[in-house]
């Protein structure tokens, strides 16, 4: 009687130390896991930011190129008046 609880003691402990294993393993892949994220999450900030400040380049280059073409487009309009004004 006394082999069978000691061999009961035996398992219990054999199956305690299991769990913590498991459950040592799992924190692990856990904490890996969130690591990863938080790397992929830094680096879309990052890309995110990268491509935010080439938007805000893009968008001052095609302001003054707009503002080049309109004011090319207002003294195409200038000469053609005054062309007009002289043909008549």
């Amino acid at each position: 009687m006394e082999a069978q609880i000691s061999e009961m003691h035996g398992e219990v402990r054999r199956i305690s130390e299991q769990i913590r294993a498991n459950r040592s393993e799992t924190n692990t892949k856990f904490d890996s896991t969130s690591q990863d994220q938080q790397a992929k999450h830094t680096a879309v900030r990052s890309d995110l930011g990268s491509v935010r400040g080439d938007l805000t380049t893009m968008r001052s280059e095609t302001s003054m190129k707009l503002n080049s073409l309109e004011k090319r487009l207002m003294g195409l309009e200038e000469s053609l008046k005054n062309l007009e004004k002289s043909l008549k």
